[in-house]
């Protein structure tokens, strides 16, 4: 099995919330890298290893996001709603987004 990629857009946003958020989702339902965009366009990427070098010993990330991630069978209930859509994307727009992102602090 292999990671999945999903972009899910947020419509009804507050100004520090992102409002388009990527994420790379591995089998095992745990995020390992994402990129959030605010409403200035700019992209920050996150990953277990900037995160990792972010926290001190002897923090052990292994999810970016708090738990696991929903399965794929849920999308529709959480993101197709007024506030959410979303679509899968291929590795590739995401390595491609991610190599361009500024690194989240």
């Amino acid at each position: 099995m292999s990671a999945k990629y999903l972009r899910v857009m947020w419509h009804d946003t507050l100004p520090d919330e992102p409002m388009e958020l990527y994420y790379e989702i591995q089998p095992t339902k745990c995020v390992t890298r994402m990129i959030e965009i605010f409403d200035d366009g700019i992209p920050y990427a996150d990953s277990l290893e900037i995160a990792l070098r972010r926290y001190p010993p002897p923090a052990n990330k292994s999810c970016l996001c708090d738990g696991i991630f929903p399965s794929s069978d849920a999308y529709d209930i959480l993101f197709q709603t007024s506030d959410f859509s979303y679509n899968e994307i291929s590795k590739s727009q995401f390595d491609k987004l991610f190599m361009r992102a500024n690194i989240k602090n």
